[in-house]
C-alpha cells in the first residue's frame, strides 16, 4: 500500500524543485547536475546511516528491556527518518531539474 504515499510525495518533489529553481539557476552542464545530485545522495546516505545506527541501538535497548532508552532512540530515529525523507525528495527534485536541463 505504498501507492498513496508515492502520490502524496510527488507534489512535494514539484514544490522542492520550484523552491530550488527560485534559489539557484538551472544546471550549466550534465557534470554540474551530477555533482549536485551526488551531494544530495551523500546527505541522504548520512541520514540513512543515522537511522541504521539508531535502529541498532533501539534493538539493544528493546532486548535489554530498557524502555526509557528505547523511547529516546525511537524519537531520534523518527527525526532522522523524516530528514532522510526530505533528502530523498531533494534527490528526486534534482533529477527532475537535470531532465529539464536536457530539454532546454
Amino acid at each position: 500500500m505504498i501507492e498513496p504515499l508515492l502520490k502524496a510525495i510527488e507534489p512535494l518533489v514539484v514544490e522542492e524543485l520550484a523552491r530550488a529553481n527560485k534559489q539557484f539557476p538551472q544546471f550549466h552542464s550534465p557534470h554540474e547536475g551530477w555533482a549536485i545530485i551526488c551531494e544530495e545522495v551523500e546527505e541522504a546516505k548520512v541520514d540513512m546511516g543515522q537511522v541504521d545506527l539508531l535502529n541498532n541501538s533501539l534493538r539493544r535497548e528493546v532486548f535489554s528491556d530498557n524502555e526509557k532508552c528505547a523511547d529516546m532512540h525511537i524519537k531520534s530515529m523518527r527525526k532522522a527518518a523524516v530528514e532522510l525523507a526530505a533528502e530523498a525528495i531533494q534527490v528526486a527534485a534534482m533529477c527532475d531539474k537535470y531532465e529539464f536541463m536536457k530539454k532546454e
